[in-house]
């Protein structure tokens, strides 16, 4: 019979690796078992929604959920930038891509939002479970009840 966890790191492997490489357990855990088997190694939803999302990050955040619904929770980066280089606030700017990988999608990272592995997004569990309104009130704090 199969064996699905048979080449899976167990917790304290993806703890041992990630301290001995000097990564972050959620990437090793990802890059090991893959996204669906590293759930524990995700902050909790609580944390994840006191992220401060300025306008920019809003927008990624809004289309990322939308894009990894449909993905399964995964999200390419250059799928991220074509579906927001042409709306506000990133219409008209140069070098939008360089501000994505370079600014966004680390502070995103560094949030608990998603995680970043090469040129993969992927995007935290709860963020799965939330509809789209959900979203949308949380990344634009300031909207009345619609």
């Amino acid at each position: 019979m199969f064996d699905f966890n048979e080449d899976k790191l167990t917790y304290d492997q993806v703890m041992e690796v990630a301290s001995v490489d000097g990564l972050p357990p959620l990437r090793v855990a990802i890059n090991a078992n893959g996204y669906r088997q590293s759930q524990d190694f995700w902050s909790s939803k609580e944390e994840m929604l006191c992220a401060n999302l300025n306008n920019k990050h809003g927008v990624v955040v809004k289309n990322i959920h939308r894009q990894a619904r449909r993905g399964k929770g995964v999200v390419g980066v250059r799928s991220i930038y074509e579906s927001i280089r042409k709306i506000l606030p990133f219409i008209g700017k140069h070098n939008v891509i360089d501000d994505l990988e370079d600014n966004i999608l680390p502070a995103l990272q560094d949030s608990g939002i998603v995680c970043v592995i090469g040129d993969k997004v992927y995007a935290h569990p709860a963020m799965m479970n939330m509809d789209d309104l959900e979203v949308r009130k949380w990344c634009n704090p300031w909207l009345d009840n619609e």
